[in-house]
């Protein structure tokens, strides 16, 4: 079904729509809590409380019955115990005419599930509320309650968008800014990184004597024609498989119960993907909250090879901007990942984490090749990256101080740690050195790009969520390695990454 034009933006994000993040990332419960410690501004309107508990079958449903008419509400938040693993469904009535929108928990106690309502507006108008519906995916009986129902206008608006307009528009893009560092991230791409520059007026961008897009510090560029003073993008957003962001590979097409699509003449695994899918539609935003530091983004990813397929699974972001004593500010980007396909996924697979792509210019790649981690030993730069799509026998590296960056010939670029991570493939476009022209004055829309992805090598589990941290910062290779030395004695670490090293690497 094609999507109707109507998206979310973000106009009135000028000002904190949250005090605090409802997420739950820590709790393997795939969004369906948070930690209570902040106050949540939203304004909700109680429309359902009860105390029934309802036995629900391993093959089937139950209904919590109401009414509420609906008028500017958008944002729904249900409370429920659920000893199962549950489907539910929000119904409701549009114009007389039954509709319904579908969630998914995992069994716990003091669940708070939140939606927006309509993302895709294929309901669009005023709605009535009409219940709760739950259906049994476990394969025994358990018991489901409802506790309270409420809604509320979500503080973001929402109006008419085209879903297939490549350019991000300026109310689309959430930002957390810092002194000297922008983060931002694009809810018409699932809430994938979209946005990373330096803000301190240090860094810009020239053409070189080549015609080729320099950036990097305005001290170390020399006389160059200017094109940009202060906010050089370094991520690039050429489509939604670019960015930073989620992606991962579940069960191959005709095995499990899952039958994809093609790509690039290829059958094509079970490949949820926070941006969206080949034909550059929009994955469905769930939920969004955002503080003056943090941006909590909750997404059903596409899924990449088929045409506008909303995968039962889950992506969670939680962005956060920290500043070091010693090494400034930079990000902090929690992701969690829940499937509800029940797929037979049954095949190790290695799993990027996460999927990263940086802009042309800076394409000097720096790593640790050594035996002596986290010593200060001589790092390893590589000048000319191949394409990694191929043999990627050029393509693969292994950094036992789990960190890799993009940098420029005068040790400028962006640092990317993901603790408890030593196996990476990286590489860059076909032409990249001879087509510097193609990325124009703005490498961050251009087709030219870098890409890495740290790598683990697990098998995708249905009704099993699993999380996983990583830090970026701007500056120089010593200086994201300090930042990086400093974050592991602090005790940063995937406890959940430990020991799924991939074995052709390791």
């Amino acid at each position: 079904m094609k999507k109707l034009l109507i998206l979310l933006t973000a106009s009135v994000l000028a000002f904190a729509c949250f005090a605090g993040c409802d997420s739950g990332s820590g709790n393997g419960q795939g969004g369906n809590g948070g930690d209570g410690e902040k106050p949540d501004l939203t304004k909700f309107v109680t429309v359902y409380e009860g105390t029934e508990s309802k036995t629900l079958s391993s093959s089937g449903s139950v209904t919590f019955e109401f009414e509420k008419e609906l008028t500017q509400e958008n944002y729904i938040n249900i409370n429920f115990d659920a000893a199962v693993n549950v489907r539910g469904e929000i119904l409701y009535t549009v114009s007389g005419s039954e509709a319904s929108e579908e969630f998914f928990s995992l069994a716990g106690s003091n669940i708070s599930f939140r939606q927006i309502l309509d993302y895709y507006g294929y309901n669009y108008g005023n709605k009535k509320l009409t219940g709760i519906k739950f259906y049994n995916l476990s394969e025994t009986d358990g018991a489901v309650k409802v506790s309270s129902v409420a809604v509320a206008k979500h503080p973001i608006n929402f109006f008419g968008i085209n879903f297939f307009d490549k350019e991000i528009e300026p109310q689309l893009q959430l930002f957390l800014t810092g002194k000297t560092i922008k983060f931002g991230c694009t809810l018409k791409s699932g809430g994938a990184v979209n946005w990373l520059s330096s803000i301190d007026g240090t860094v810009g961008s020239w053409l070189g004597d080549g015609n080729e897009v320099i950036v990097g510090k305005k001290s170390e560029m020399g006389n160059g024609g200017l094109l940009k003073e202060n906010d050089v993008n370094l991520i690039n957003t050429y489509d939604n498989g670019r960015l930073v962001q989620q992606s991962y590979y579940g069960a191959k097409s005709g095995t499990g119960g899952y039958e994809g699509g093609t790509y690039n003449d290829k059958v094509w695994a079970y490949n949820p993907v926070q941006g969206g899918d080949q034909y550059n539609n929009c994955s469905q935003l769930v939920d969004v909250q955002v503080s003056d530091t943090e941006i909590y983004v909750k997404t059903r990813a596409l899924d990449w090879a088929m045409n506008d397929s909303v995968t039962p699974s889950y992506m969670e972001n939680r962005f956060i901007l920290r500043t070091h004593p010693e090494y400034g500010e930079y990000v902090e980007v929690q992701n969690t990942f829940t499937d509800f396909s029940g797929y037979a996924h049954n095949n190790v697979r290695h799993q990027e984490l996460p999927a990263f792509y940086g802009i042309a210019p800076l394409g000097r790649a720096v790593y640790y090749a050594g035996d002596r981690p986290f010593t200060g030993d001589t790092l390893t730069a590589v000048n000319d990256l191949s394409w990694w799509g191929d043999s990627q026998e050029g393509n693969r590296f292994v950094n036992k101080e789990n960190w890799f960056g993009f940098f420029n010939k005068d040790d400028f670029g962006i640092g990317l740690y993901v603790p408890d991570v030593s196996a990476i493939l990286a590489g860059r476009t076909e032409g990249f050195t001879a087509d510097y022209d193609v990325v124009g004055t703005d490498p961050y829309k251009a087709p030219p790009t870098t890409y890495a992805a740290p790598l683990c090598s697990f098998s995708m589990r249905s009704y099993e969520s699993f999380s996983y941290n990583y830090y970026l910062t701007i500056g120089s290779a010593g200086e994201s390695r300090g930042l990086f030395y400093s974050l592991k004695q602090s005790g940063a670490t995937n406890a959940y990454l430990v020991g799924k090293e991939p074995t052709p690497w390791i």
